[in-house]
């Protein structure tokens, strides 16, 4: 009908339409909603963040009465419906931090400054800063099926560099042993399972005394890898190591032991598709309890995905390879159940395993082969246990060279070129609104099931 008029309204919760109705019949009406429109007085109703100001060319949050300098995102969710999460490097004083911008499930049984406060005192775990804080939630009546999203705002530290910027096989390697400790500290002493387990997810800390600012800024025309929540400059591996965190607690569950059935939200699967469990996938997406070893089989994929997507250190990626024209097309194409089935087939058929995965590692990766291969063996038994994984990632890391090979562009034998940024710093920049990781996994169908 060519003078109908029907609203739609977007959130982060979906979309919300009313019934049409003819402008001409009712021209009142028709008034009354472009009257709203033009003079709506609140430019939150509209979309606007209002708690974000501008002076002398800076942008400045205040949370809980603290203010913070903000600089550009580190990231910035592409999608209209779910968290809609952003985050952005901020500075209080001289100290470093992450503000996480979402709007979350309501219906979740806990926040995620409840998940981090519980988890206070285990080490590889993002330390929570007292200045959280709810903010206006929308006023609208929904449905108890349709998920009511909360606006929450969460200051964090440390500032991390994302995982895909190790220095060297022997940083990696620590790193995962660094996470599954944290994650089974997490699992044991907390009652607190991650259930998102991604390359995102996966950060690296900088030495205690290290700061953003203290590191040597690269060339501004370097491509610049980044993750969910941080990214900063990853230099060599100095005399103080690095460490593995873990991160984004968005759908972590505290478990009671009695309760089988976990309680979870409303409305979605959660996981990333390439990370998520075979069972997870072949249920469909939901799992009738999310147990631990559903998140140490996700931390495996996501070191096959660093071996299959990344050329060497420094957030390289490959430039010869796209999972989606390869044998592993099936990981992240088609329905759940489709993409268990070929991740089933790939990890329990001993051939598969070989001919579609150890086959596509990058060359970098190889001395890492007999690792992955040994922590894919605890699933195929039935071993996907804490104490299994870390003896295998331990066993790995022996394995390995005292001194890693330097790699980089120049000599490395897929044929990159030679680099454009100094040996001695990253390829990236302090801060970037883009991201490969997140740009590899949409390019490969890797969406986030939020």
């Amino acid at each position: 009908m060519a003078h109908a008029l029907q609203l739609y309204i977007f959130d982060r919760a979906g979309l919300v339409t009313s019934s049409s109705f003819d402008i001409h019949k009712e021209p009142k009406r028709f008034i009354h909603v472009i009257t709203a429109l033009v003079f709506a007085d609140d430019p939150t109703l509209l979309g606007y963040d209002t708690s974000i100001v501008e002076r002398n060319g800076s942008r400045f949050i205040t949370v809980d009465g603290t203010e913070y300098q903000i600089g550009d995102p580190l990231f910035i969710s592409d999608v209209i419906r779910g968290r809609g999460t952003v985050c952005w490097h901020a500075r209080h004083g001289n100290e470093d931090f992450v503000i996480k911008d979402t709007w979350a499930d309501n219906s979740r049984e806990h926040s995620v400054a409840e998940i981090l406060h519980r988890a206070a005192g285990i080490e590889g775990v993002p330390k929570r800063m007292p200045s959280f804080r709810f903010t206006k939630a929308r006023d609208v009546e929904l449905l108890d099926t349709i998920e009511t999203r909360i606006h929450r705002r969460l200051v964090i530290t440390p500032l991390c560099s994302s995982l895909p910027n190790f220095a060297n096989r022997r940083e990696l390697l620590p790193i995962f042993i660094d996470v599954v400790t944290a994650h089974r500290d997490l699992c044991e002493n907390k009652r607190i399972v991650h259930r998102d387990i991604s390359v995102n997810n996966f950060m690296i800390m900088p030495p205690p005394t290290a700061s953003l600012t203290d590191q040597p800024q690269p060339p501004t025309d370097v491509a610049a890898p980044t993750a969910d929540a941080s990214q900063a400059v990853a230099p060599s591996v100095a005399s103080a190591p690095r460490r593995g965190i873990i991160i984004d607690f968005d759908y972590a569950l505290i478990v009671d032991p009695d309760d089988k059935t976990h309680k979870v939200a409303i409305g979605h699967r959660t996981g990333t598709l390439p990370f998520m469990a075979i069972q997870a996938l072949s249920l469909g997406g939901r799992l009738p309890a999310h147990e631990p070893r559903h998140d140490l089989e996700s931390m495996l994929y996501v070191l096959i995905w660093v071996c299959l997507h990344y050329a060497g250190p420094g957030g390289v990626e490959r430039q010869n390879f796209d999972i989606t024209d390869s044998s592993l097309s099936g990981w992240v194409q088609g329905d759940y159940k489709a993409i268990g089935a070929s991740k089933s087939g790939a990890m329990f058929n001993p051939d598969l395993w070989n001919d579609f995965v150890l086959t596509e590692f990058t060359p970098y990766f190889h001395p890492l082969k007999t690792c992955v291969s040994a922590w894919k063996d605890l699933l195929v038994t039935g071993n996907m246990r804490h104490a299994a994984v870390l003896q295998v990632l331990q066993e790995g890391l022996k394995a390995l060279p005292d001194k890693d090979e330097k790699w980089s562009r120049e000599n490395d034998p897929e044929g990159y070129g030679p680099d454009t940024a100094d040996a001695d710093t990253v390829n990236a920049r302090d801060i970037t609104t883009s991201s490969p990781v997140s740009t590899t996994l949409r390019r490969s169908g890797g969406q986030v099931v939020e």
